[in-house]
């Protein structure tokens, strides 16, 4: 058990040092050129990356790295409900306002979350960020992590694959729930 945390915690470890964040002047953040980032969708995307893993890390019993990551996707939206633009967002005008209606409520959970200090007030914490960043995945066009649900904890997760990681029971229950949309 010992061996396996281990192996778990370097690998939280490595994935934060490769995060590559997206906004420039957010703690160390860099941004090549601030008209070289066209591509759409980017700010979801690198808020998609953070949520995965906290997702993961919860799945494997862990909260190591959970509260740099959900402070990361605090800053990210509330740099785009700041600056708001819905080609970087990866939304379309028509959902643009749907969207600022959810960042201001993504913002809080991410900051809720970031907060936690123990294992079991975190998992509910993240039912709270899940749901938010399900709704502005819903909004989004284009590649999209997979939605499983888990009907002991009555509460929906982002994963990606199809096998479930269940983040809400971890170990004890890992493979509880079912993809209920795809990501495609």
């Amino acid at each position: 058990m010992i061996t396996r945390n281990l192996i778990l915690s370097s690998v939280f470890l490595l994935a934060t040092a490769i995060s590559t964040p997206v906004f420039a002047g957010e703690g160390g953040m860099h941004n090549h050129n601030s008209h070289s980032h066209n591509e759409s969708g980017e700010v979801f995307q690198a808020m998609v990356k953070d949520y995965l893993f906290i997702q993961t890390a919860l799945a494997g019993d862990n909260i190591n790295g959970v509260a740099e990551r959900a402070r990361s996707i605090e800053k990210t939206s509330l740099h785009l409900t700041r600056s708001f633009d819905p080609m970087k967002a990866g939304v379309d005008e028509e959902n643009a306002a749907e969207l600022k209606k959810v960042l201001p409520d993504l913002t809080r959970a991410a900051a809720e979350l970031a907060n936690k200090k123990d294992l079991e007030s975190t998992r509910t914490a993240f039912g709270d960020l899940s749901e938010l960043m399900i709704a502005y995945g819903d909004l989004v066009d284009g590649d999209k992590p997979q939605v499983a649900y888990c009907p002991m904890a009555k509460k929906s997760w982002m994963q990606n694959g199809k096998k479930i990681t269940n983040p809400y029971y971890g170990s004890s229950m890992l493979r509880c729930g079912s993809i209920v949309a795809s990501s495609h």
